[in-house]
């Protein structure tokens, strides 16, 4: 990859979009070609260190909130390979659409927007919301497209209301208690506390990163493959012997131990690193990590009809569980 390419922030003043530190004012009529120059939000500089590994993909990007189409152009400059849609209740914005930008005329707080882009398979990399700049119109547009957000992508809420940030400051609660309380029982029953977006949301999030007082950044959550052509649990009285050829053959970050149906606990890489080679006759369930609640199965369908998976991370942590509608 190129090393002498333009910073977003470089780009984002190069075409006026007030994400930008300054903007840079010209009159026409100015003889002596005077600027002047005015600082704007500055959220590009913040903005780079997540965007930069993705500068050389190909993938979509979509921002709610057209305005004048410079920030549209920014990203399309920035993301040579990008496609780039925008989204606006304006329908003045057309103008706006060239090559590899398209401009959908759609209101992006409203649930049907949602089902507009899953209609035309629109499954961004990044999302930017940048449209109502009201608290309802930010958490309608978050609970209702965060899902369209690709695993490892991220959805951005720009010019937060006090009501919105207080939100998503809310919605840390999960990874709260993934990181530090270790008691996963809370993050069960705190999760049949929350609405169906909530849930959806603290589940799927592994970052919530405030770029300054008036932005805030989600990446979205890419949890472990758990399809039925891949192994991944054992059984508690199988040898540890047993679980590091597993682990190791299918590369797997972890296992779930069960007891017949009864799930009982995580088992890593780092589990068996730690008993030494002099361990691999114990059992499984003997060293499994078992600071989890004891549910009734691996996958279990709670009340609220969601099913629920363990999810490491690619240390082989536990950070919590999953669930799928």
């Amino acid at each position: 990859m190129e090393t002498n390419l333009p910073s977003l922030d470089s780009l984002g003043i190069k075409h006026g979009t007030d994400k930008a530190s300054k903007t840079v004012f010209r009159t026409p009529t100015d003889l002596w070609r005077r600027h002047a120059t005015y600082p704007r939000h500055n959220y590009l500089n913040k903005y780079e260190f997540f965007m930069f590994p993705l500068r050389q993909l190909e993938f979509s990007l979509c921002e709610i909130g057209v305005s004048a189409g410079c920030s549209l152009r920014m990203w399309k400059e920035y993301f040579p390979y990008a496609k780039i849609v925008g989204i606006d209740i304006d329908h003045q914005c057309k103008r706006f659409e060239e090559d590899r930008i398209e401009i959908h005329i759609l209101d992006g707080e409203s649930s049907e927007t949602y089902d507009y882009l899953k209609g035309i398979n629109l499954n961004p990399l990044v999302l930017v919301e940048d449209g109502s700049h009201s608290f309802s119109g930010q958490k309608n547009a978050l609970e209702s497209l965060f899902p369209l957000v690709q695993p490892g992508g991220y959805y951005i809420v720009e010019d937060l209301t006090e009501e919105m940030a207080d939100y998503l400051r809310e919605r840390t609660k999960c990874l709260e208690l993934y990181e530090y309380d270790n008691n996963f029982s809370k993050i069960i029953t705190r999760l049949k506390r929350l609405s169906t977006p909530e849930k959806y949301i603290e589940t799927h999030t592994d970052l919530i990163c405030f770029i300054s007082a008036f932005a805030c950044l989600l990446r979205k959550v890419e949890p472990i493959n758990l399809n039925a052509n891949q192994p991944n649990t054992v059984q508690h009285n199988e040898s540890v012997a047993f679980a590091f050829y597993m682990l190791h053959v299918y590369n797997l970050p972890a296992l779930a131990v069960c007891n017949e149906e009864k799930f009982l606990g995580i088992l890593t890489k780092m589990d068996i690193d730690r008993v030494g080679a002099e361990g691999l006759d114990l059992t499984v369930g003997s060293i499994c990590n078992k600071n989890c609640c004891v549910l009734d199965s691996f996958d279990i369908t709670s009340d609220d009809g969601f099913l629920y998976h363990p999810v490491v991370d690619q240390s082989g942590r536990f950070l919590g569980f999953k669930y799928d509608f």
